[in-house]
């Protein structure tokens, strides 16, 4: 009948770790979006990266196009189309090359569904099929956390 403050005490100890596991989940969930807003801002910065690429390759090319006509009109000499398809072709290969722009892409995305709470990796775009994803080592990407309550 009489608990002296036992069942008091027992209900603030309940509504106290009902609050602290509110608050984790609240702390879990906040992480989770700010996983999520940081890998669409990388994903974001890697898709205006790759378009620079893009547009300075096609830049490249056209500067090697005139290069040659000037030479064929003999305004300069030969060695100057050499430096400049030299550096039409590094502008492509920056511009394509694998798989540094797709494959960083590939990790924030596979980040952003890790935050959102999805233990499975999105499949690579066609283009990425055959390209392996670069080595974690070298673009910072973490591979996904096993799911330990499925185990």
């Amino acid at each position: 009948m009489f608990a002296g403050g036992r069942n008091k005490a027992k209900l603030e100890s309940a509504r106290a770790a009902y609050e602290e596991s509110v608050a984790l989940y609240r702390q879990q969930i906040l992480v989770a979006f700010r996983e999520v807003e940081d890998s669409l801002a990388a994903l974001q910065f890697l898709e205006r990266e790759l378009a620079a690429l893009e547009e300075a390759a096609v830049a490249a090319k056209k500067s090697a196009s005139i290069a040659f006509e000037r030479y064929r009109a003999g305004a300069i000499n030969f060695i100057a189309v050499v430096d400049s398809e030299t550096a039409r072709l590094l502008a492509e290969l920056a511009a394509s090359g694998p798989p540094r722009p797709s494959g960083l892409r590939w990790c924030a995305s596979s980040r952003r569904w890790a935050a959102a709470g999805n233990r499975v990796r999105p499949t690579p775009a066609p283009s990425q099929a055959n390209a392996l994803p670069p080595p974690a080592g070298r673009t910072g990407c973490r591979a996904a956390k096993p799911d330990s309550s499925s185990a």
